[in-house]
């Protein structure tokens, strides 16, 4: 019964969202080139800092954000601060600033906190937003409160699931979330409720385990007497189930080039100069360097440069386990 009510309210909570307007957590006005990634850290009181890496083509810029944002702060990749102008523009909050000439394509961080984004029905929190980005480019990473469970989210989009985080990968230049997620407080009341249905589901898998330990056991033993397992068979079985280790989530979005590089990275189980990629892929260096930087941005791979020699491997959360 508490199952159903719970369904119930996260239909009735959608069917909210829909009615109501997205908030735009982000909007190019002018002299922005393209947006790197979108980061939302979601806090358990359903406030969120939302940090937005971009790159500007024009020594001056502008974007719009939610009206009540808070505690904004804008730097460019060296460290240093800069303090943007701002005006409330219908009931919205215009940022501007001026670079210099020397700052022009460098990547930028602005970072600003607002409830806007979250709502709360008991123990079930929705989460919508709408942002400009830029396609097959922009990663928007949503990391939800630690303990929370993400209930339901739109899968037509690509995306990644990473523990409590989201990594979404919009693919028009104007980009609509929305999901809901429970807190720790709401699984800990389902737990106990449905603590004897657990316990029958645990002890049926203990039976389920020794009955296929014990089969294994007594099918090794009847081969090993029978003679009928040979060397060759065995081999050709472990050929069978050679699979990639990489999570299948990440590949359906690489191209054909970061393919290769992955695979070629996934064959060494240690790290691999980006000199002996470029001569076994043939990327042309300018081309696989671009690659090379997309891939680490996207937190695919990571590098290490040892004096003039950059060494590549795999990150490890990009394995299946």
């Amino acid at each position: 019964m508490k199952s159903i009510i719970s369904g119930i309210l996260i239909v009735v909570l959608m069917c909210q969202l829909a009615s109501g307007a997205y908030v735009n957590i982000f909007e190019i006005n002018y002299g922005i080139s393209k947006i790197n990634v979108i980061e939302i850290n979601i806090q358990e009181n359903g406030f969120s800092q939302i940090n937005i890496e971009f790159t500007p083509n024009n020594t001056e810029f502008s974007f719009i954000i939610p009206e009540g944002s808070e505690d904004m702060s804008l730097n460019y990749d060296t460290g240093n601060k800069i303090v943007p102008k701002q005006r409330i523009l219908n009931n919205r909050k215009e940022i501007s600033a001026n670079i210099p000439a020397d700052r022009l394509n460098s990547n930028f961080i602005f970072s600003y906190f607002t409830p806007a984004i979250t709502s709360k029905n008991a123990s079930t929190w929705a989460v919508s937003f709408t942002t400009s980005s830029t396609p097959r480019h922009t990663i928007v990473k949503i990391n939800f409160p630690q303990y929370s469970t993400i209930v339901s989210w739109d899968r037509t989009a690509l995306f990644t699931k990473i523990d409590n985080s989201l990594w979404v990968y919009p693919q028009n230049t104007s980009f609509l979330f929305e999901c809901t997620y429970e807190t720790m407080q709401h699984l800990t009341q389902d737990n106990n409720n449905n603590i004897y249905l657990y316990s029958l589901i645990g002890f049926s898998l203990l039976i389920l385990v020794l009955l296929l330990v014990l089969y294994i056991f007594v099918s090794r033993k009847w081969k090993e007497k029978s003679g009928e397992t040979s060397k060759t068979e065995e081999d050709g079985e472990e050929d069978k189930e050679k699979k990639t280790r990489i999570k299948s989530s990440i590949l359906n979005v690489l191209d054909e080039n970061e393919r290769r590089i992955v695979e070629i990275l996934e064959k060494f189980d240690e790290e691999v100069t980006q000199a002996y990629i470029y001569k076994t892929t043939g990327i042309p260096k300018a081309t696989l360097s671009d690659i090379m930087r997309r891939l680490e941005n996207r937190n695919i791979i990571k590098r290490r440069r040892d004096g003039r020699t950059n060494w590549v491997s795999l990150e490890d959360w990009v394995f299946s386990k």
